[in-house]
């Protein structure tokens, strides 16, 4: 027994003393290993809170330089939006609000865990900010561009990408409507009707007859009752583009008046002179709606001091439909009948305009 357990004891020793050798031998490789391991955990940990303290339009780019690196190909002017399993490209909810040049995409069932795996890629010119958050009917990215464009989307089973265009790359025609004041900015005010209401009825008439038109696109500066900047809609007409411009308002005298009434119309005097100028889309506006209506034709005028016509840059017509002084403009004013006639006419002269060349 005591033989036995000398042999048992002397193993022992001998395994020990193997382990004990091994460990001191390998003890260095080990030790560098798990310094190793440590310096990337940290390294990762760090590009972790980097990532994370980056704004959207950073991250974009911080993650469309690492698949660049990896796959050796420019993501040139697209950015790429990941696809849950069965969402096609077709039912990306898209919202566009011309004013202020932003964009809106909802990817339904797409969370912003999938981005670890699947981020958001790719890069576009326009392209000012961006913005990226999850809600209960997907993953919400919005970007605002530097001027007014569209996205035009592709698609895999995996992915949709998206590019944007300029309007005029992509419609025969452009054009923008502003139903003058809003909001908190009435405008005249006579009898209790304010001149914001007359001026988007008037407009709202108009879409639906332009609504109608083909390959032509419409940006309107409001089509509710909301604030929008003077400097926003002349921009909206100048950053897009636009073939036309076309402000509707209400004119007014300081006193009501019996005697004065009929359409004005307002145009940029500092357009170079050509058949498709300003003061000639002024006088097409004019002649139409005095055609259509019977008012009096109070005729044309500079006025530059105005800053939709001093800024929008492309042929522009500010058109004073009638005077809210006159009662008895007043009263024709403000029926649906008058306001249709009007819409007709405004119609009719952006269509003879666009086939005038402009």
């Amino acid at each position: 027994m005591e033989d036995r357990a000398v042999k048992k004891l002397a193993i022992q020793i001998v395994v020990l003393s193997i382990m004990i050798g091994c460990t001191l031998f390998y003890l260095p490789s080990f030790s560098s290993y798990v310094e190793g391991k440590i310096v990337e955990f940290r390294a990762i940990r760090a590009a972790i809170k980097a990532r994370n303290e980056m704004t959207a339009l950073e991250l974009l780019t911080y993650n469309t330089e690492i698949i660049e690196q990896e796959t050796g190909k420019e993501l040139d002017e697209e950015i790429r939006l990941y696809l849950p399993y069965d969402v096609t490209k077709e039912q990306v909810k898209i919202t566009f609000n011309p004013v202020e040049k932003r964009i809106d995409f909802v990817v339904p069932k797409s969370k912003e865990s999938d981005l670890n795996r699947h981020p958001i890629v790719g890069s576009s010119k326009y392209i000012a900010d961006m913005s990226v958050w999850e809600e209960k009917d997907g993953l919400h990215v919005t970007f605002w561009t530097d001027m007014v464009v569209e996205p035009r989307l592709t698609g895999t089973k995996d992915y949709c990408y998206i590019k944007f265009h300029k309007p005029q790359e992509l419609y025969d025609y452009v054009i923008v409507i502003d139903a003058g004041h809003g909001g908190s900015q009435p405008g005249t005010v006579k009898q209790g009707y304010q001149e914001k209401d007359i001026n988007l009825e008037i407009v709202l008439k108009m879409k639906e007859i332009l609504d109608g038109m083909d390959n032509v696109r419409v940006y309107y500066t409001r089509l509710t009752d909301i604030n929008i900047e003077l400097k926003d809609r002349a921009a909206l007409a100048r950053e897009s583009e636009a073939n036309l411009f076309i402000s509707i308002h209400q004119n007014s005298m300081p006193h009501d008046s019996k005697d004065t009434q009929g359409v004005l119309v307002y145009y940029d005097i500092n357009a170079e002179e050509s058949p498709t100028n300003s003061k000639a889309l002024a006088l097409i506006c004019k002649e139409e709606i005095v055609a259509a209506t019977g008012c009096v034709d109070k005729g044309l005028r500079d006025n530059n001091n105005l800053h939709i016509v001093r800024e929008a840059k492309v042929p522009v017509a500010l058109v004073e439909c009638g005077f809210m002084s006159n009662k008895e403009e007043l009263s024709k004013l403000i029926t649906s009948e008058y306001q249709q006639k009007l819409a007709e006419a405004l119609c009719n002269a952006i269509v003879r305009a666009l086939e005038g060349g402009f």
